[in-house]
């Protein structure tokens, strides 16, 4: 739970700052590399800025989010069309460069995030069974199991082929990583719902690299997140002639 709320809110701040370019609500003039060396930022006419950008960058968004919500059958109205679309966060090539992360676009019924080599890598439920006390009082009253039925081979297997309907390297991940599965108990301990945290860690320890929680009952994906690009082998996403008019120089 410690490594997933310090995730979260490495994504709030890396979020922060995405919003603090885009939204113009800073005024800097330099910016520094994790070197320490300065840039000077382009000024606010960059084609970051324009109207074409954002069209663009919400096409490139919008194709993965569809692509991940068939592939995953997602509670989602295919296809995500624009007007379906709530909030649209953009990095800046500026910003993206040095964190890998290119943005996020949310529906109604999820956000879809692209935060790890330009990539997708994140995605969380903003209605249902963790969002909605409500939802969850439903699948509580309607799905309470008793501990003999938990299976965690189920909840692997399910949750390594929604991955691999992702294109993400579930072969590499199991070289790499040691697998744990976590559920909720219920208060008296002889009982669970069928709600499962297949969660992927590196053999040194640290923070973890995948983490996929399935429903049983139906095989639904609720959330998942990749934290490193190398085990996503899909398509970065990527703006045609975005380096020509983003190029920063040393002063």
């Amino acid at each position: 739970m410690k490594s997933r709320l310090y995730l979260l809110s490495v994504l709030a701040v890396s979020t922060f700052l995405i919003l603090y370019i885009v939204g113009g609500l800073g005024n800097q003039s330099t910016a520094a590399d994790s070197g320490g060396r300065a840039y000077q930022i382009p000024a606010a006419r960059s084609w970051t800025n324009s109207t074409q950008f954002r069209r663009t960058m919400l096409k490139l968004l919008l194709a993965e989010a569809n692509d991940v919500a068939r592939n995953l059958n997602l509670r989602e109205r295919l296809p995500i069309l624009e007007t379906d679309v709530t909030e649209v966060v953009l990095a800046t090539p500026r910003i993206d460069r040095l964190t890998g992360i290119a943005g996020a676009i949310s529906t109604s019924n999820y956000q879809y995030s692209f935060a790890a080599g330009y990539k997708f890598s994140i995605l969380t439920p903003l209605h249902g069974f963790k969002n909605s006390s409500t939802e969850i009082q439903r699948l509580t009253n309607a799905y309470t199991w008793p501990i003999e039925r938990f299976n965690s081979n189920i909840a692997v297997e399910i949750a390594t082929q929604r991955l691999a309907s992702l294109n993400i390297d579930t072969a590499a991940l199991s070289r790499d990583c040691q697998l744990r599965v976590t559920t909720a108990l219920r208060t008296d301990m002889t009982h669970f719902v069928p709600m499962y945290a297949v969660i992927w860690q590196k053999l040194d320890g640290g923070l973890p690299v995948a983490v996929c929680d399935i429903f049983q009952p139906n095989g639904s994906v609720y959330d998942l997140y990749i934290d490193d690009s190398m085990y996503i082998l899909r398509k970065p996403i990527a703006v045609p002639g975005i380096l020509a008019v983003t190029n920063l120089s040393s002063p």
